[in-house]
């Protein structure tokens, strides 16, 4: 039986940087998978928020779980993100 992984357990904020892609087509199919991820990260702090026995691994530690800072975080990390031909 698999566990389901959800991309905050797989890729921390801070390793968004940069992607490097082979054409513009492939950046365009990139896109809404960082969509995508984006809204999982924004959910699983939401349910962290609301659900104090829910921990995203990853995100935030439980003791010093702080919502807005991991949402300014997210933002901030996303916006950051370049995509490269």
């Amino acid at each position: 039986m698999d566990a389901e992984i959800t991309p905050a357990s797989v890729l921390s904020i801070e390793q968004l940087i940069s992607f490097i892609s082979e054409s513009e087509g492939s950046i365009k199919r990139c896109l809404p998978k960082l969509e995508a991820l984006k809204k999982d990260y924004i959910n699983d702090i939401n349910h962290m928020a609301e659900d104090p026995s829910f921990v995203a691994r990853g995100i935030a530690d439980e003791e010093n779980f702080n919502k807005e800072e991991c949402l300014k975080k997210v933002e901030a990390a996303f916006s950051g993100i370049k995509l490269i031909i």
